[in-house]
């Protein structure tokens, strides 16, 4: 293995190790999913940091998903992430502690930006707030 391979993988190991550590001492998670919602035939790519922490790129083919945990009482937990499809590349805020009250969090990428939806309590409908790209 390469020097710079090792140094990812170790990385990758210790941030893993650290959040499972963060889980067990009681954090609490919020689930956050990413829909492409653009519609048959356009595929997006999202790559999204967490507190600074590189996530990776996903490529998801519609009407695909990619799903994180994070910790909502982390200091400051920001999910970050840019999506690129063809002709075009924005970002978003996916998730900020303290600000969102989402649980679990569906969000519904569109090419107008990104769309939460939230289920309505008594009637079982759904409401979407949507915004526009950063």
């Amino acid at each position: 293995m390469r020097t710079f391979d090792r140094n990812s993988f170790s990385l990758l190991v210790f941030h893993a190790l650290l959040i499972t550590t963060a889980f067990s001492m009681g954090a609490k998670a919020v689930h956050i999913d990413i829909y492409n919602d653009f519609g048959q035939g356009v595929t997006l790519t999202i790559h999204c940091r967490y507190n600074g922490a590189d996530l990776g790129a996903r490529t998801l083919p519609y009407p695909k998903a990619v799903g994180f945990d994070i910790d909502e009482k982390a200091r400051g937990a920001k999910l970050s992430c840019s999506f690129q499809w063809p002709g075009a590349s924005h970002s978003y805020n996916i998730y900020i502690a303290g600000w969102d009250r989402c649980h679990p969090c569906k969000w519904m990428a569109r090419k107008s930006g990104p769309c939460l939806e939230a289920t309505l309590f008594g009637d079982g409908g759904i409401d979407e707030q949507c915004h526009n790209w950063d």
